[in-house]
């Protein structure tokens, strides 16, 4: 389950039912700045030197934009095809990936497809209900939601498994400059009633310096609990806990570290102790997606609001029941999880969504990232997005040339969905936890 989005054009490219329609992918032996060589895939006696010419586009997928696309020109019988267009910024190097991809196409509307296959494929995952703070759960479509003290500090989204524990995807900061610390909180922190009480914690793990974590209230300098100091042991841990206001007013997360640290947080629940009602996440749009809400324990302490995130424990909190969005347009939701009688408040634990989220929604931009998916399933969908574009492109020829292929690929994306859909269903016993 590692397919990338160059993976999955070279796939198309060599799939024999729509990869000669397509293009196809190669290895230069070098050139210059207006010629690509391949004797391998461009070399032919039986080609003139028009055969490629305005067939299509060379793709060198490595480039940056303004060297990544040239229309095909002349070849020769040697395998040389002359680059249309400007000149590029440096010579075609021996052992240079490129592409070429068929008239009516273009590298931008293989990649468009692609990701809107990544939203119509699910995967199986948990994600912090987080009722405090914005992009608590890192998906990075609210990264303004974060505020660096300095230029100096710089923080990015990543899904590699060595900088996550949840198996999404963790904010990986990086403290630069020269001062002695600087600090990302939130660029507006959450409102706070006087006797109210809310739950915050998350998952880090300190790759190199020293980090802290402290949760303040505005115009209070001092802490609503001791700082949690954290030093470099390239372990995962658990930090936070209950916090108690000092009166109504606004609190904020700040996540510290020292000149140089390099640190992941991963994962931040949170929740008002009364919190009995909130809005669900986007991606909880329809009833299948959800499965359970989790609890989460830490069986080894390490100290004060601080654990050993290897000893966490979780069990179903509890049960969901279904629940119809009637009058609501598909992917619409203002639904709401609402916590029902006798329970009158929340565990002072993590507690995390398990359900179905698209793949696009854990997917960081890149040619070789990987995405969290079925392998098949991803490609299926990818197929038919490529499809549709090649009927509109080819609307002039064989009536449907390409809708059976499309179905058939649509078939694979809808047999495996329905089994996901199928297994989703929970019992119908003692419900506590609706959608609304």
């Amino acid at each position: 389950m590692t397919l990338s989005r160059v993976e999955a054009r070279h796939q198309l490219f060599d799939d024999g039912a729509i990869g000669p329609a397509v293009g196809w992918y190669g290895v230069a032996t070098g050139s210059s700045v207006t010629v690509l060589t391949d004797p391998v895939k461009l070399a032919s006696s039986l080609r003139g030197p028009t055969f490629f010419q305005g067939q299509g586009r060379v793709i060198l997928p490595g480039r940056a934009a303004t060297d990544r696309e040239r229309d095909a020109g002349r070849v020769t019988q040697a395998g040389e095809l002359t680059l249309a267009g400007p000149a590029l910024g440096s010579a075609v190097a021996n052992g240079e990936s490129y592409e070429f991809i068929r008239r009516g196409l273009s590298w931008d509307r293989l990649n468009a497809a692609w990701a809107e296959a990544l939203r119509h494929v699910y995967f199986e995952t948990t994600t912090p209900v987080s009722q405090l703070l914005r992009d608590g759960d890192l998906s990075g479509l609210e990264s303004d939601a974060w505020l660096a003290s300095s230029p100096d500090l710089t923080f990015s989204y990543s899904n590699a498994s060595e900088h996550n524990d949840t198996g999404f995807q963790s904010l990986l900061v990086s403290y630069g400059g020269v001062s002695d610390t600087n600090t990302l909180s939130q660029a507006v922190g959450w409102g706070v009633q006087q006797g109210g009480q809310f739950y915050l914690a998350g998952l880090v793990k300190v790759l190199s310096g020293t980090a802290y974590w402290e949760v303040l209230q505005l115009g209070n300098p001092t802490p609503l609990r001791d700082r949690v100091t954290l030093t470099a042991d390239n372990q995962w841990v658990h930090v936070g806990g209950m916090y108690s206001p000092r009166s109504q007013g606004t609190c904020n997360l700040v996540l510290g570290g020292t000149h140089g640290a390099l640190v992941a947080w991963d994962a931040f629940p949170s929740h008002y102790r009364e919190g009995l009602s909130w809005k669900a996440p986007g991606w909880l749009d329809a009833n299948w997606k959800l499965s359970r809400l989790e609890e989460y324990h830490y069986a080894r302490n390490l100290g004060a609001d601080l654990n050993d995130a290897r000893s966490r424990q979780y069990q179903s909190w509890q049960p969901r029941i279904d629940y119809t969005p009637e009058n609501l347009a598909e992917e619409a939701n203002p639904n709401r999880l609402q916590v029902l009688p006798p329970r009158r408040s929340l565990p002072a634990h993590d507690l995390f969504y398990r359900g179905r989220r698209p793949v696009s929604d854990a997917y960081v931009e890149n040619e070789t990232n990987p995405t969290h998916g079925n392998d098949v399933m991803i490609y299926a969908a990818f197929a038919v997005e490529v499809l549709s574009m090649l009927e509109t492109r080819d609307h002039l020829g064989e009536r449907g040339l390409w809708l059976t292929k499309q179905r058939e690929y649509q078939t694979t994306v809808d047999t495996q969905r329905a089994a996901r859909q199928e297994a989703a269903v929970a019992p119908r016993s003692r419900h506590n936890v609706t959608v609304i």
